[in-house]
């Protein structure tokens, strides 16, 4: 694992702006240096240029010179006399032009090369030149040695002749105002690899010999190029002579020191540098110092930010404070100044939060109408002292005849009453004594260290200290009474519920003997059937919060295709030893104290969470639910059932609700509507149990059903009881007609399926069928079973 290193924001900062300025300064630099070695060449390269234009010009200068003096020569003698021309022009051309003449050419009107020469010559190629490039007016011809030529027509009345003028190049060369300063060559160049030196103005120095050698035909081309000698460094210069009689190509050549050009170059790129090394490290350092103070306060409220965390906001605000009057500011200093202020507003509200958490602890842990200990605290406190093994009385006092009060004066009159009775529990219970309100009337007190003696005359004194409150209600003075369960610990049981449980018992047995009684736990003498009713009453109030509920699903068999794709949802109880047992009395003590609603809505919510997962898992099965008349005729109820079908989008053709005419006669009309509600989802309706009502065909006639299931009372004996058998018939034939299909139960054997099925009976459903089994035993048989056959295939 590679463990972090830690770099500072400054010196991050520090590093990347430096990579960058550094990364800036150096491409400004390359690109002056490039800038000026690009202007100095340029500059080398139009200096080439001019010196060919110069050199042109030079010789057309010549050339116009030589005209006008071969036109002034002639105007004086009218009449040709060309020797006496020829020695003229001679020595005008050495006295006026001080150019000395090697050639002499004088060709008359018809063509005739009359010469006259110091020195003779064949002079064929030179003439056959000019003709060739008739409007060219200058030859360099180096075949002897170098001499320029110059033709020079003169179109006179009468006749016309054509003047060739040979000049020594040395010394026309000498006249050309670059070659004055500097010495100058002729070379060619015989083949791509050699060249030849044809000409020079002085005689060749072991300098000039190196510079020589190191010439090659490219460099000769390109016409610019640094030669390099054991002292100096020279620029080689050259040009083209296009006016040539030579085969090979002809160059003017120059040797020009540049050591100076050169320092001037040198100085120019360390100027550059050292300016841009310089604004580089001025720029950093000034980075530097405006970074500085700002980041060093970034660092020290990081450093500073974990005393937030541990709630150490005065070192905080310290910490940040320091060094804050300063006459500039910046961002950070604002910075500074809101975490100086969450600072505050933290601290405020952790004393907030302090404080409503202490509110809230208490709210959690209280009746906030009597300020008494609620059932949850009461609990943990008794359950304390249980697990420390320590004795005392558990009193269970609850109001007569409560319900009345609120009833007859409100809830207002209700809750004084719940007051004073509370007030009156804590001023004659000691202070030891654990008091809570457990419920809407019911009150629970734990007195340590108390037997049973004692806690009976304690209930007889609370009894006779209750029964003085007295309240003005709605027309009405309503006096108060209680009746008291009192048990013992260790002697009764050792656990809250087992205290709790017994203790109820007492106190609805104190109810049933005529109230404003008092009655102490005594095993022997309390009957097993006010056991087993309390029992299913705290079952129906608590199995949802205990997790003591469980699902089962029955199938159903089609018995047109023999598949059963139809499964009934039954529920199961899970006792303190983890027995199943059937749910009737707890659906009996449920619908009773009002507490079925609850149960049916925890069926409800979790067959549709399992319908879910069958669904995402291709399982396309239907599941039928059990609604108790109350749920059903709830319409809250059923708002709360169409809300959670659209809460988990399940289809509602997955799901059959049952319903019994208990539920559906009181009402027709409200059974209709909640039917077609229930419709309007997709979901079908069956009536439960038909055949043991008096008004069972009115049901028929009168509900949108889908489903009719019989009474297993008619189905199990059919194979015997004929009359049954002939019910069962006429039932299928009466739904057939009106459109119902049909679900017989109770199905225990093949010859009863077989007998069912020839009846005319569409569903069957029974142990012979299958018993039900929890969900992850139907479906999960089923989908190791599909992925068997996808095997097999």
């Amino acid at each position: 694992m590679v463990k972090n290193v830690y770099v500072g924001v400054l010196n991050k900062t520090g590093i990347l702006l430096s990579g960058l300025l550094f990364f800036i300064f150096s491409g400004l630099i390359i690109l002056n240096y490039m800038n000026i070695r690009s202007f100095f060449e340029i500059e080398r390269s139009e200096t080439i240029k001019h010196q060919q234009v110069l050199f042109g010009q030079y010789y057309q200068d010549v050339h116009a010179r030589l005209k006008l003096l071969t036109q002034a020569i002639y105007r004086d003698y009218p009449e040709p006399q060309w020797v006496q021309y020829a020695g003229m022009l001679r020595l005008r051309v050495q006295d006026d032009l001080g150019l000395p003449l090697q050639d002499l050419l004088l060709i008359n009107s018809q063509g005739k090369l009359l010469t006259e020469t110091r020195k003779a010559r064949s002079l064929t190629g030179i003439l056959d030149w000019f003709n060739q490039h008739e409007d060219q007016n200058w030859l360099l011809d180096c075949r002897e040695r170098c001499n320029v030529y110059f033709k020079i027509i003169l179109k006179l009345p009468k006749y016309s002749d054509q003047l060739i003028y040979g000049i020594d190049a040395v010394t026309l060369f000498d006249g050309y105002q670059s070659s004055q300063f500097h010495q100058h060559f002729l070379i060619g160049i015989p083949n791509p690899k050699q060249v030849a030196l044809l000409y020079s103005s002085t005689v060749i120095s072991n300098r000039q010999g190196q510079l020589l050698n190191q010439i090659t035909p490219e460099e000769l081309k390109s016409g610019l190029r640094e030669l390099i000698t054991d002292e100096h460094v020279y620029e080689l210069s050259s040009f083209k002579i296009d006016n040539t009689t030579s085969e090979m190509p002809v160059y003017y050549v120059q040797f020009n020191p540049i050591e100076g050009l050169i320092h001037h170059f040198q100085e120019a790129n360390r100027s550059n540098i050292f300016y841009g090394v310089g604004s580089l490290l001025l720029a950093l350092l000034l980075l530097i110092a405006l970074l500085k103070g700002p980041l060093f306060r970034i660092r020290r409220l990081t450093n500073g930010l974990p005393m937030l965390a541990t709630s150490n906001h005065r070192q905080f605000r310290q910490a940040i404070s320091q060094n804050r009057h300063r006459l500039l500011v910046d961002e950070t200093d604002q910075l500074g100044e809101v975490a100086i202020q969450l600072s505050h507003q933290l601290e405020n509200l952790e004393n907030q939060l302090h404080s409503r958490a202490d509110q809230l602890e208490w709210i959690a842990d209280h009746d906030y109408l009597t300020q008494l200990s609620n059932r949850r605290h009461f609990e943990q406190r008794l359950t304390h002292y249980l697990n420390q093994k320590q004795a005392g009385c558990l009193l269970n006092i609850d109001l007569d005849n409560f319900k009345y009060v609120n009833d007859i004066s409100g809830h207002g009159c209700g809750d004084e009453m719940l007051i004073q009775v509370a007030n009156t529990l804590i001023g004659y219970l000691p202070e030891s004594a654990v008091i809570a309100r457990i419920a809407g009337d019911q009150f629970a007190a734990f007195v340590l260290d108390l037997n049973l003696a004692t806690a009976e005359a304690m209930a007889e004194r609370i009894t006779q200290l209750v029964s003085e409150i007295s309240l003005a209600g709605y027309h009405t003075i309503h006096s108060t009474s209680v009746s008291i369960g009192i048990v013992a610990s260790p002697e009764h049981g050792t656990s809250f519920f087992e205290l709790m449980s017994r203790a109820d018992i007492c106190m609805f047995q104190a109810k049933k003997e005529g109230k404003h009684c008092i009655v102490v736990y005594q095993s022997n003498e309390l009957s097993n059937e006010i056991v087993q009713n309390h029992y299913w009453l705290d079952m129906a109030q608590h199995a949802i919060e205990r997790q003591q509920m469980r699902l089962y699903y029955q199938p159903i068999l089609d018995n047109q295709t023999g598949v059963i794709r139809h499964y009934e949802v039954l529920l199961r109880i899970v006792t303190e030893d983890d027995q199943l047992v059937s749910p009737y009395d707890l659906i009996l003590a449920a619908e009773k104290n009002g507490y079925i609603s609850q149960i049916d809505l925890w069926v409800i919510q979790r067959a549709l969470e399992q319908l879910s997962t069958n669904i995402q898992h291709g399982i396309d099965d239907m599941i039928a639910i059990n609604l108790s008349a109350r749920s059903f005729c709830s319409r809250s109820m059923i708002n709360q059932i169409m809300s959670e079908f659209e809460q988990r989008k399940i289809p509602g053709n997955k799901v059959i609700f049952e319903i019994t005419e208990t539920a559906a006669l009181p009402n027709i009309e409200q059974a209709k509507e909640h039917i077609q509600l229930l419709k309007q989802l997709g979901c079908a309706m069956a009536l439960d149990d038909f055949g043991v009502g008096y008004s069972s065909f009115h049901s028929l006639r009168e509900l949108p059903l889908d489903y009719i299931k019989i009474d297993g009372s008619f189905v199990r004996d059919i194979l015997e009881n004929s009359k049954n058998r002939y019910f069962v018939r006429a039932l299928s034939s009466i739904a057939q007609d009106m459109g119902y299909q049909t679900i017989a139960e109770f199905v225990e054997s093949k010859p009863l399926a077989d007998s069912l099925k020839e009846l005319g009976i569409d569903f069957i459903q029974g142990y012979y069928i299958g018993k039900p089994l929890p969900a992850n035993q139907i479906w999960s048989m089923q989908r190791t079973a599909q992925v068997l056959s996808l095997r097999s295939e």
